[in-house]
């Protein structure tokens, strides 16, 4: 049989990404702490090459209404394994054979929803579980199985292998017609037909079909005329069936990454793959840094990203990466052969006052895209966007992603800063922005047991955080390579340099286009050094800014992930 030799579970809470988490219901938003324990794997068969992989989930406050708006949260839940210490790969899951609790539903994500499965073509990357009826509260379920195909995965039964089990939190956007565009006065901002002093009608999406993009009645059109949406083209312009337009039902991770999330992510690569995916050189036969906080490069905490790795270390090796924002700031001697003053702080990763939960900022385009890709996720459409944030309601000129046009709060400092409870220290802030603090917050700092959707700056299906904190880095429809997207999702593997190996995603492969026609990405929602302006839910001021420059990182840039519904 397959020999379990350990099942690593992650200090308890598997993938920081979401520590503390929240979601908006009713008249709520509440706090949700996801456990993923005991995972163990049981019941190997050897004539089918397969083994059950248990666990035990658990996350505060879910949810699941059939009343507006109709939805429900869910945990996206993947599995990594290695073979006698060896690389981790992504362990992929039959279609069927799967034990969901009382109470539970499992859905499998396939590599290409709505295809067939096929174990090796198209085997399940992971999958969601979430309420089977309506209900609020605590989810607790004991004896979760998820059959795990280790033959398809060129695993043998004698082998020794380790697993980790790996859980983000997403909330189910379905499938619906919606609004693109307020009619509102915001930077861009799409309309149906043409824009004028007298024409600000927002544009309605009612199907995946193709659609035309240019500036007659029933053709999908941006504000700012042609600059905004039809640089160095000529009309008509075709919107292919293939773009994902959010009519479709699909998942919307609840937050950006983490800054412990992408820590974790960080810390199943190889060497050569860690170091694309940091700003720090850590070349193989690298041994000693100075500039130890390594999505900045720096020596200090800089915006506050706190992700460092140690300061010696073996060559060759991956490194180990860790949240540390309570030890930035204090330099300490370090005897020989180091012999130099380097930072070192406390030099405890992981406490509860690192910074665990604080969005991950610094992050290029092709860092987002090896995420989702390592995650079996993929990258969110600007259209999506926008319909993660209004749902399928009327728009309001110029609102909010909480959906009205006042509330806006900044914070003015920070209670229990670095910890899992970080919060404004100010009433009423529900949005980072304005550069009141100097960098990312934690994720959903500003939802509680008893604050409204303004009040938590909550989007209508409940998603935290749309706007401030870091660009949403997304895939606009202004450019050809970006409206190439088909929606494909990641496989869970990274190539061996560390990029993402989804051909048909804009940008990948860490290849920069010399023109800008070509640019894959852009930006929506505005950071924490903006105005209040971005954080309107049609403002494309900034969503054709990308500029090809897809390995660029900034203090402004984060990452949050979607994927088909199945």
């Amino acid at each position: 049989m397959l020999i379990n030799r350990k099942t690593i579970i992650m200090r308890t809470v598997i993938h920081k990404n979401l520590i503390v988490l929240y979601l908006f219901l009713g008249s709520g938003v509440f706090a949700n702490n996801l456990n993923i324990t005991n995972a163990r794997l049981i019941g190997s068969n050897q004539a089918g090459q397969y083994t059950m992989v248990q666990f035990d989930i658990s996350w505060e406050n879910s949810w699941r209404t059939s009343a507006a708006p109709n939805n429900w949260d869910a945990v996206w839940v993947f599995i990594k394994f290695r073979i006698s210490g060896g690389n981790w790969q992504h362990a992929w899951l039959n279609n069927s054979g799967h034990t969901a609790p009382a109470g539970s539903t499992i859905d499998i994500g396939l590599l290409t929803p709505g295809s067939p499965h096929n174990s090796t073509t198209n085997p399940g990357l992971g999958a969601f579980i979430y309420r089977s009826a309506d209900g609020t509260g605590t989810f607790s379920l004991t004896g979760v199985q998820l059959r795990w195909n280790y033959g398809d995965n060129g695993c043998a039964s004698a082998d020794v292998a380790d697993v980790q089990v790996y859980g983000i939190e997403m909330v189910y956007i379905p499938q619906a017609s919606f609004y693109v565009g307020s009619g509102g006065t915001e930077s861009g901002s799409f309309t149906d037909g043409s824009w004028s002093a007298g024409n600000t009608i927002p544009f309605q999406i009612t199907s995946e079909d193709a659609m035309v993009m240019d500036s007659v009645p029933g053709s999908l059109f941006a504000k700012s005329a042609i600059s905004t949406i039809y640089p160095g083209t000529t009309r008509p312009v075709t919107l292919p069936a293939s773009f994902p337009k959010g009519y479709r039902a699909f998942y919307c991770m609840k937050h950006a990454i983490t800054q412990q999330g992408y820590a974790n992510f960080l810390n199943t690569l190889t060497r050569t793959q860690q170091a694309s995916r940091i700003r720090t050189v850590i070349t193989d036969t690298t041994t000693w840094l100075q500039r130890c906080f390594v999505m900045r490069n720096s020596s200090t905490i800089d915006f506050r990203q706190g992700i460092r790795c140690d300061t010696a270390f073996a060559p060759y090796v991956p490194l180990t990466f860790v949240c540390d924002y309570s030890g930035g700031g204090t330099l300490q001697y370090v005897p020989p052969p180091i012999n130099a003053t380097v930072l070192r702080g406390n030099w405890i990763g992981g406490e509860a006052n690192d910074g665990l939960g604080n969005e991950c900022n610094w992050l290029s385009w092709l860092d987002v895209l090896a995420y989702m890709d390592w995650s079996g996720l993929r990258p969110m459409t600007e259209l999506e966007y926008e319909k993660a944030c209004r749902g399928d309601q009327a728009p309001v000129a110029n609102e909010y992603v909480w959906g009205s046009t006042t509330g806006a709060t900044a914070p003015t400092g920070l209670s229990n800063s670095g910890q899992i409870s970080e919060t404004a220290s100010n009433a009423g802030a529900n949005q980072s922005y304005n550069a009141a603090v100097w960098g990312t917050m934690r994720v959903g700092a500003f939802a509680g047991a008893s604050t409204t959707r303004e009040q938590a700056g909550a989007t209508y299906y409940g998603v935290l955080d749309m706007g401030g904190s870091t660009w949403h880095m997304v895939v606009p429809v202004s450019k050809s390579l970006a409206r190439a997207f088909a929606g494909d999702h990641g496989d869970g593997l990274l190539n061996s340099s560390g990029q993402n190996d989804v051909t048909s995603w804009p940008g990948t492969g860490g290849y920069d286009p010399a023109s800008t026609s070509l640019q894959g990405y852009g930006f929506r929602g505005g950071t924490w050094y903006r105005d209040a302006s971005y954080l309107t839910i049609s403002s494309r001021g900034a969503a054709t800014n990308g500029n090809g420059r897809h390995s660029l990182r900034h203090d402004s840039q984060g990452g949050r992930g979607v994927r088909t519904a199945p």
